[in-house]
């Protein structure tokens, strides 16, 4: 763990690398311009979620190696008409992605996989957003708090003392 988990400092990812300071939209522009690659993006995210989640235990389930193994063509075209082609994302554990197990933040769930992508989920990922894997959430979405009986909780990156507040983990 963290020692800054008790100190009230923020903890963040932002570093010099193909996401710089960007958010979605400016990131999606940046691919269409041709400005980062979509393997320098997927990399960058790969390794601030990797480096984050110790600390935040934000990732419920993560499919790092399916995603770079499927776009290992460092300069793929990105297509004009998606919208968010090629920027990374998580989706919340509580909506099926194919091919990922949904749990709803509890273990009384068995882990089996998906067959099938829920609606928003695929209205995300046909906007061309790239699922990195799932984010965690309170148990069936039910508390304010994502506290887990068995886990770390999901920590708040603007204070680490805290949990995330609200059914977003």
């Amino acid at each position: 763990m963290d020692e800054r988990v008790n100190d009230g400092t923020p903890f963040h990812c932002f570093q010099d690398d193909a996401l710089g300071h960007s958010d979605a939209t400016d990131l999606a522009r940046r691919l269409r311009a041709g400005d980062v690659s979509r393997q320098e993006v997927l990399e960058a995210a790969i390794t601030r979620a990797r480096r984050a989640n110790p600390v935040l235990n934000g990732i419920a389930e993560e499919r790092f190696d399916a995603v770079l193994k499927s776009h290992n063509t460092a300069r793929s075209p990105v297509s004009d008409d998606l919208p968010f082609a090629g920027v990374p994302t998580f989706i919340k554990d509580n909506l099926h992605v194919a091919g990922l197990p949904t749990r709803h933040g509890s273990r009384a769930v068995p882990p089996s996989v998906s067959d099938h992508t829920s609606p928003f989920a695929r209205q995300l990922l046909t906007q061309g957003f790239e699922c990195l894997g799932k984010s965690t959430l309170p148990e069936f979405g039910f508390n304010a708090t994502t506290e887990y009986v068995d886990a770390p909780p999901t920590r708040n990156p603007w204070n680490l003392a805290f949990s995330c507040g609200a059914s977003s983990g």
